[in-house]
C-alpha cells in the first residue's frame, strides 16, 4: 500500500464535500482549526487522533483515508451506501449546533413519532 499525501488531501476534501461543510465547520467537527484543515487539504496528514474522528464522523475507515483502500468494500452490502449520505449530512450538521438547539430538534422529532402511528424506527428517548 501506498501512502501519497496528493491522494490522501483530495480523499479528505471529499469527505468534507459529502458532508456539506465548509473548512471552519469541518475544523470544529474534527476538533481542530481550520488553518490545519487547509494543511490537511494541500501538503499535511492529520495526527491519529484527527484521523480517527474523520473515520468516525464520515463513516468510513482510516485504512481508506491513508491508502485509498477499504476491505470493507469487498463485501456485499443489501442497501446501497448512498442511502446514508442524507444522514451523514444531517447527523455533521445538527453536531454543529449548540447542545440546547439540539434538545429542541431531538423533542421536535420525538414529538412527530408520538403523532404518526406510521412512522417507524427508534426515537432519541
Amino acid at each position: 500500500m501506498n501512502v501519497n499525501q496528493a491522494s490522501i488531501s483530495k480523499r479528505i476534501l471529499k469527505l468534507k464535500n459529502e458532508l456539506n461543510l465548509n473548512q471552519k465547520q469541518f475544523a470544529e467537527l474534527l476538533g481542530v482549526t481550520q488553518p490545519a484543515v487547509s494543511k490537511y487539504l494541500q501538503d499535511r496528514i492529520p495526527p491519529p487522533l484527527v484521523l480517527l474522528r474523520l473515520a468516525r464522523t464520515a463513516k468510513t475507515t482510516i485504512e481508506w483515508i491513508l491508502t485509498g483502500v477499504d476491505e470493507r468494500s469487498l463485501l456485499k452490502v443489501a442497501e446501497p451506501v448512498s442511502t446514508y449520505a442524507t444522514d451523514l449530512k444531517l447527523e455533521a450538521k445538527i453536531s454543529l449546533l449548540p447542545m440546547t438547539l439540539r434538545k429542541v430538534i431531538e423533542d421536535l422529532i420525538n414529538e412527530i413519532f408520538k403523532n404518526f402511528d406510521h412512522l417507524s424506527g427508534p426515537t432519541a428517548d
